[in-house]
C-alpha cells in the first residue's frame, strides 16, 4: 500500500502517494559498479526524487557476472548486427547475455512506474549511444551516434507506455518536470487499471488529465475524449484492449514538452472557472499574471499560484482534481520556476 502526503493545496482532495516505484541504473545510486571501478550518482535522483520514488537499481552488466573494475565495452556492428563487445580486442561478445538478462528481468518490473537510466551506457543508455564498425583497416570508428542501450531497448519494447529518462537530462528542469509528471500520472493509471476497470473509472482518469492533454496535444486530446464516448456506448469493444489503446496515445501524448503558447491556452481555459466569481480587477491581474508567463517576464509558478489561490478561495471540486493544477508534491517544485 502507497502511503499518502498532503497535497500541493487544501482544495485538492486527492493525497500524492509516495514510495512510487521507479527502477534506476544502480551507478546512478552511488553504488560502484562501473567499466571504471566507479559510480554516477545522480543528486536529482538521491535527493531531491528520493523522498517520493522507491528506487528499485539494475545493473544489467554486473548482474551477467561482469566485474567492476572491467574491460569498457561498446556497441559495434559485427557481421551486419549490432553486438555488445569488449571496446579492445572486440574477441568477447556479451550481446546473447545480457539480451537473456533484460528479458528475465522484465518479468519483475511490471509494477514499475518510471524508469531513469544512466547516459551513454552501451547497456543502458536511452539515447544517441555512440554504435561502432569496422572501416576495413583494423579499426573501429564511431559509425553514428543513434544507438539505443541493449538493457534500455528491451526495457522500452516490453514496456512502451512506462516513462523512461535518461540522469543527464533530468537537469533540464522541462525535462524533469515532464517525466515527473509522468510518472506519476503513469502511476495514478496503474492504481486505477489495478482496482478493476471500468468506463467510469476511465472517464473519471481522463476528466482528471484532460488540460494536459490539451497542454500536449489538442487533436490528441479530442480524440481520446470522442473515442472514449465511442467505445463506453459500444458492447462490442473489448474495455481491456481500449484501455490499452487509450494509454499509449495518452502517455505518447504527455512526452512531448509543453511550449508557452500551450500553456497560455490552458491557463485562459481554468480562468473562466472563475470569471463569475472575480472582480474585474482580479480577472485583469491573472490575465496580466498569463500574459507575463508567455513573454517570457515570469515563470508559469506565478499564474498556477493565483489559479491555486482563487481555487481556494471558490472551490471547485472538478478543479481540485485537474492533474494539470495538482500534478506532484510541491516539494519537487520543478514546474514552478519555468
Amino acid at each position: 500500500m502507497l502511503k499518502s502526503k498532503t497535497p500541493l493545496n487544501k482544495s485538492s482532495q486527492d493525497a500524492f502517494p509516495s514510495n512510487i516505484p521507479v527502477g534506476i541504473s544502480s551507478c546512478l545510486m552511488g553504488e560502484k559498479v562501473r567499466y571504471d571501478g566507479g559510480h554516477m550518482r545522480s543528486k536529482i535522483c538521491t535527493e531531491q526524487l528520493d523522498n517520493y520514488f522507491k528506487w528499485v537499481p539494475t545493473c544489467p552488466e554486473m548482474a551477467i557476472g561482469m566485474p567492476s573494475p572491467r574491460p569498457a565495452i561498446h556497441i559495434a556492428i559485427k557481421n551486419e548486427q549490432e553486438r555488445l563487445l569488449d571496446s579492445n580486442s572486440h574477441q568477447h561478445d556479451y550481446t546473447d547475455q545480457i539480451i537473456a538478462f533484460s528479458h528475465k528481468r522484465m518479468q519483475g518490473l511490471e509494477h514499475l512506474s518510471g524508469y531513469v537510466v544512466a547516459k551513454g551506457s552501451p547497456s543502458c543508455g536511452m539515447e544517441r549511444i555512440k554504435v561502432f564498425k569496422d572501416e576495413g583497416d583494423k579499426k573501429w570508428h564511431s559509425a553514428h551516434k543513434n544507438g539505443v542501450g541493449m538493457f534500455t531497448k528491451v526495457l522500452m519494447e516490453t514496456y512502451p507506455n512506462l516513462p523512461v529518462e535518461e540522469d543527464g537530462r533530468l537537469n533540464d528542469g522541462h525535462i524533469r518536470d515532464n517525466f515527473i509528471l509522468r510518472v506519476f500520472a503513469y502511476n495514478q493509471w496503474q492504481e486505477m487499471h489495478r482496482s478493476g476497470l471500468s468506463y467510469h473509472k476511465l472517464f473519471q482518469f481522463h476528466a482528471r488529465i484532460k488540460y494536459n492533454l490539451m497542454a500536449s496535444s489538442v487533436p490528441t486530446y479530442k480524440e481520446l475524449g470522442r473515442k472514449l464516448a465511442d467505445a463506453s456506448q459500444d458492447k462490442s469493444v473489448d474495455i481491456e484492449q481500449f484501455a490499452q489503446e487509450y494509454i499509449g496515445q495518452a502517455m505518447s501524448a504527455l512526452k512531448k514538452i509543453v511550449k508557452r503558447k500551450a500553456h497560455r491556452n490552458v491557463l485562459l481555459h481554468l480562468m473562466g472557472y472563475f470569471k463569475k466569481d472575480l472582480s474585474s480587477v482580479e480577472k485583469q491581474n491573472f490575465r496580466q499574471s498569463i500574459d507575463d508567463y508567455f513573454e517570457g517576464i515570469t515563470p508559469l509558478g506565478v499564474p498556477l499560484h493565483l489559479l491555486r489561490l482563487y481555487l481556494a478561495r471558490f472551490p471547485n471540486e472538478y478543479l481540485s482534481k485537474q492533474f494539470y493544477i495538482f500534478p506532484y508534491p510541491s516539494k519537487l517544485a520543478t514546474r514552478e520556476f519555468l
